[in-house]
């Protein structure tokens, strides 16, 4: 720690190397299953099971969209699995349990980075963006309720027209996804994050 300022210390480079294989395994297996769906008879078929299920056409675009929830939901909660294991790799020094680290918010997280690149507002563009999919994913996981209105009042583009419902377009998921692989990426051989503020994080 030099001037409030604690640095990691792991071999980043290492970590992102392996945090990105996993992100593109997640990705491509996925996008294939997908793929597959949207060749399936499920298209153009109509059928029923009494008292379990009605299905037809018509309900095959709703099922893409929850479909592409998840994996909006997966995308995001894998890289915040990843974010918190590297804090984990060296926060015994701090004293900092396990399961506060578990509780941060993606807000938390993001208040601990002094810096992690010269190029500052790449950075700053890369948080925007995993932060607005932190906003559906919350908005996707709670329903109605504080979640969904923070959604429809700063990313009214996931909202449909037709029934004021979440939609994802599979642009969405594109951006995303490379959001994510700029993120770890971009990151150089020591992440920097501002000491108080990761006290700050844990009371």
């Amino acid at each position: 720690m030099t001037n409030g300022v604690y640095s990691v210390d792991c071999k980043i480079g290492e970590i992102s190397l392996t945090n990105l294989k996993k992100l593109n395994l997640y990705y491509y297996t996925l996008s294939e299953a997908f793929k597959n769906l949207q060749n399936s008879s499920l298209k153009n078929c109509s059928f029923s099971i009494e008292g379990f299920i009605d299905y037809n056409k018509d309900n095959f675009s709703d099922v893409i969209n929850e479909m592409r929830k998840v994996m909006i939901v997966g995308l995001y909660h894998l890289w915040e699995k990843d974010i918190k294991t590297l804090l984990l790799n060296d926060v015994n020094n701090q004293s900092i349990s396990a399961k506060k680290i578990e509780q941060w918010s993606f807000g938390d997280i993001v208040s601990l980075f002094k810096f992690v690149s010269d190029d500052t507002k790449h950075f700053i563009d890369i948080f925007d963006l995993i932060k607005k999919y932190s906003t559906l994913t919350n908005a996707i996981k709670h329903g109605e309720g504080n979640a969904m209105n923070k959604l429809k009042n700063g990313y009214p583009e996931f909202i449909s027209r037709k029934n004021s419902e979440i939609f994802i377009d599979e642009i969405h998921l594109q951006e995303f996804y490379e959001t994510l692989v700029q993120f770890w990426e971009s990151n150089p051989d020591s992440i920097v994050f501002d000491y108080e503020g990761f006290k700050n994080a844990t009371k």
